[in-house]
């Protein structure tokens, strides 16, 4: 993890972020003063379970996963968050403990750090941010949801179809060319956490995709060719493939999130 701050492009990133879209430019610029840019790699825990909220945070590149374990110690993923979106801002806005930790998902993630101070003096200048914040909650429980949904999607190849699918609805750009490309760097591994699944199925289902055209990686995410196709596994149940074995969702355990 590495802090440095970046003033130049602050304003930019938060204007980027739901919360900024509609503020007043004086506003922005207070709120960027005191803000920190903050980078974690892969594995990395961006807060724990109990602590302290002292800032509100917000994506600015990458995929956070926000998990919990149980008093048996198992763990659970409530939501996945990314560019654009607040995480975790429940607890700062209530001023309460983060009831679950919060760990980087992709390769790369960057994320703004704003006072609890200073948004709090925001938001009482500019109300209306506040409707942009009841808006976020919302989307926050819609991911969940699709957590659930990828979960129990079935065979390995609709898990895997369904995450693609909805991060290139949430974070993707439709290019004229008719491919979607979605700015997150997810390793074989990660992608297998994400959906329950042993990292060699997943590679394998991959490969098969990336021989047919269907979907590949570059260094900064993942392009989709052909949406239709990833939609299709998920309405006939097919795995895009014939010799693919069907992984039962693992129980979720001490490695979720650790390096692949």
């Amino acid at each position: 993890m590495s802090q440095h701050p970046v003033d130049h492009v602050l304003s930019s990133q938060l204007r980027s972020v739901l919360w900024f879209r509609r503020t007043d430019e004086a506003i922005l610029q207070q709120v960027a003063a005191t803000t920190q840019q903050t980078q974690f790699r892969e594995g990395d825990r961006l807060w724990m379970a109990g602590e302290v909220a002292t800032h509100f945070v917000f994506v600015v590149r990458g995929l956070v996963q926000i998990v919990r374990v149980s008093a048996r110690g198992s763990e659970t993923t409530l939501g996945l968050f990314g560019p654009g979106e607040g995480v975790g801002n429940r607890a700062a806005l209530e001023n309460i403990r983060y009831p679950a930790f919060a760990i980087a998902a992709s390769k790369r993630v960057i994320v703004l750090r704003v006072p609890i101070a200073t948004m709090a003096i925001a938001i009482a200048n500019y109300p209306t941010m506040l409707a942009s914040a009841n808006q976020e909650l919302i989307g926050k429980t819609k991911a969940l949801l699709t957590k659930i949904d990828i979960l129990s999607a079935g065979p390995v190849p609709a898990r895997l179809a369904l995450l693609l699918l909805h991060l290139a609805e949430r974070f993707g750009d439709d290019l004229e060319t008719a491919e979607t490309v979605v700015p997150i760097s997810l390793s074989r591994g990660s992608l297998a956490r994400l959906i329950g699944a042993r990292e060699e199925t997943v590679i394998r289902v991959l490969s098969a995709w990336k021989n047919k055209g269907w979907v590949t990686s570059s260094p900064d995410g993942f392009l989709i060719f052909a949406r239709h196709e990833l939609e299709n596994i998920l309405s006939d149940g097919s795995s895009g493939s014939t010799d693919f074995p069907v992984d039962a969702p693992p129980k979720q355990n001490g490695d979720v999130g650790g390096q692949k």
